[in-house]
């Protein structure tokens, strides 16, 4: 029983002196950024369009009805106008029916 413990502890011992060692070795790959311009942002806008969002009712249902339908397609024109530089300038990819 000591023996296997003592060889356990052994093994042990060498797995996470290995560890260690690869883990120093190791040098960071990844590529410097520069460092973005700040932003200004409307905040009131921001609150204002957020607030406006989450108003929707769309909420997927097993058996949507009508309303629900509406819902989501008032919400993409909401979405259109809300942010017209996005629209103008991104593909439109509608996945299902409405999403």
């Amino acid at each position: 029983m000591r023996k296997s413990l003592l060889a356990f502890s052994g093994v042990l011992v060498v797995i996470v002196a290995a560890l260690s060692l690869r883990t120093l070795g190791f040098t960071s790959r990844q590529i410097p950024a520069p460092v973005a311009a700040p932003v200004n942002l409307d905040r009131g806008a921001l609150a204002s369009r957020l607030s406006r969002a989450i108003q929707f009712q769309t909420v997927s249902l097993l058996n949507p009805s009508k309303a629900v339908e509406q819902e989501f397609l008032r919400f993409h024109r909401f979405l259109s106008t809300a942010f017209p530089r996005v629209n103008a300038s991104l593909p439109r990819e509608t996945v299902g029916t409405y999403s």
